[in-house]
């Protein structure tokens, strides 16, 4: 196991792991405090290690826990100084069920848990549970209380299960215990603190937030830059077609043209009326087409993905009137020649 040094940058969170040396830690405590950029105010050092869960003592899980499958598992446990307000941090973790812990909890055995531990069989642990946790060298067994389900909401591996520094030093036995590190950094120094703490341990890696951030950022604009390329193939297709449709109806109407120029109608009337009937139609369908596909993507956005997928304004206004705009050139360049023969002429050959 090593040490895990977590470095809390104004943009999100920057987690590294260096190697566990007894020495190192010691420097590292020192040392930190003189880094530039570092917000001392705003340091943690946790503990970290493994523990093992033996099951579930209660009525409703004991027969989950016989024969074969009453062996331990093994989870990483994390603790906080809670009495000294230090607490897990609601902005890499999200409580979804129960409470996150407080300074109240110091000399408790009230534990959070991952919420992939209420998945997983045989534990499908809950908030209010009571587990038995045992240090690796069995020789500590302590009863825990769920008081609440986390759920992490970064990419870094926060413990399975976090508790307060009096329940931890209980069950960590410090051959397998890290040293975890939360350090406020400013972006624009990060570089030359990673580097610093590089010297200091040579072995320690690290793996940086604001890097993945900008690595998911990038992925992520990739994929929508893909995804509008296929919209507006798409929007292409459906503009061909389009043009495509109205060109065969208005050959298909070209006898229709001759009988209203033979009653009487100008070229001009008959082309603001067939002008009029098929804006109307082609403002219905795009309206037909954007309306509800934009209500799906507010709900989506309102009540599932809780995001901004907010359009600008003007989109929808631009679909529906370049459909208008689209339609009424075709129909022009359909019907140019019918309304400029005489109805004689027309009638003869349609």
């Amino acid at each position: 196991m090593c040490p895990v040094l977590v470095i809390h940058s104004r943009r999100d969170v920057t987690e590294a792991c260096l190697s566990h040396r007894e020495k190192d830690t010691a420097i590292l405590e020192k040392k930190l405090q003189y880094f530039p950029g570092v917000n001392t105010k705003k340091t943690e050092q946790h503990s970290y290690g493994p523990v093992l869960l033996k099951g579930k003592p209660n009525e409703n899980s004991v027969s989950q826990y016989s024969g074969s499958q009453a062996h331990n598992v093994s989870l990483s446990l994390e603790s906080f100084h809670v009495k000294k307000n230090d607490l897990p941090d609601e902005r890499i973790i999200h409580i979804s069920s129960g409470r996150n812990l407080n300074a109240e909890d110091e000399y408790s055995t009230n534990i959070l848990i991952n919420i992939n531990l209420t998945r997983a069989s045989p534990q499908l642990l809950a908030a209010g549970d009571t587990i038995k946790l045992e240090s690796l060298n069995k020789h500590q067994e302590v009863e825990a209380h769920i008081v609440g389900v986390f759920m992490p909401s970064t990419t870094f591996n926060q413990g399975a299960i976090m508790a307060p520094d009096t329940l931890a030093s209980k069950l960590l036995i410090p051959s397998n215990m890290s040293t975890l590190f939360y350090l406020d950094v400013d972006p624009a120094t990060s570089d030359q603190v990673l580097y610093t703490i590089t010297l200091l341990s040579p072995q320690a890696t690290f793996v940086n937030a604001a890097s993945i951030i900008d690595l998911t950022e990038k992925y992520f604009n990739s994929a929508v830059a893909l995804l509008v390329s296929l919209a507006a193939l798409m929007l292409l297709a459906a503009l061909s077609m389009i043009m495509n449709a109205v060109a065969l109806a208005m050959l298909e109407r070209r006898r229709e043209i001759g009988i209203f120029k033979a009653l009487g109608y100008t070229g001009k009337h008959i082309a603001y009326i067939i002008l009029l009937e098929n804006s109307f139609v082609a403002m219905i369908g795009s309206l037909l087409a954007t309306l509800p596909t934009t209500l799906v993507v507010n709900l989506l956005d309102t009540y599932a993905f809780h995001a901004s997928f907010s359009l600008p304004w003007f989109i929808i206004p631009s679909l529906i009137g370049g459909t208008i705009i689209v339609v009424i050139i075709t129909v022009i360049i359909t019907i140019w020649k019918s309304i400029q023969k005489s109805p004689l002429e027309v009638l003869r050959y349609d």
